[in-house]
């Protein structure tokens, strides 16, 4: 005898039907785990969503606590549980650009440089997020390298002229005031007064 459950809307109901239904909607049941066709691969598929939803929800629990936390000035709080979200998705590019910046904010630019590099590698084109890295060279004086952050994020977003400043800048402090001026003039007549 192969046992069936009833399920409605995709919800167990726990009634036992006594057999196989024909009429098991397209979820069917979630426990019985028999390898009768109608429902063995939709109870592993349905099972495996329910997994990532939970996880969704526990991720997006421990990043509300972490905004709280920080809010609180309770840094630290923050960066472990942000750290423990990463853990649970780690693809999640809003959580690790989120801990880089609280890193940045206090001074371990090492870590900040650490998860911007990592959102890159799942973002290889997020313009921003070259910015971000040569924020984080500039503040450790490593124009060279900031430079050439803000170079690709130049080339991935042209029309974003807040950038010249920040090639402005590493040039000013690389000794490059020529090019400095230069770079705050295409700023400056990108928006005139």
């Amino acid at each position: 005898m192969v046992r069936s459950v009833t399920v409605v809307g995709g919800y167990n109901t726990g009634a036992d039907t006594g057999g196989h239904s024909e009429s098991m909607t397209e979820w069917s049941c979630m426990k019985c785990k028999e390898r009768h066709p109608a429902c063995w691969g939709n109870c592993e598929r349905y099972n495996g969503q329910i997994e990532k939803y939970r996880d969704g929800v526990k991720t997006a629990h421990k990043y509300q606590k972490a905004l709280e936390f920080e809010d609180r000035g309770q840094i630290k709080e923050s960066i472990d549980l942000l750290n423990k979200a990463i853990y649970s998705s780690p693809d999640d590019v809003a959580l690790i650009t989120k801990l880089a910046g609280l890193y940045s904010n206090i001074g371990d630019l090492d870590n900040a440089l650490v998860m911007y590099k990592e959102a890159l590698k799942l973002r290889p084109n997020d313009g921003f997020l070259y910015v971000s890295v040569g924020n984080i060279f500039q503040q450790k004086n490593e124009y060279g390298k900031a430079y050439e952050a803000y170079a690709e994020a130049q080339n991935l977003m042209p029309d974003y002229k807040y950038n010249y400043i920040n090639i402005g800048n590493v040039e000013y402090f690389s000794g490059n005031y020529n090019e400095a001026i230069k770079n705050y003039k295409i700023f400056l007549q990108s928006y005139p007064q």
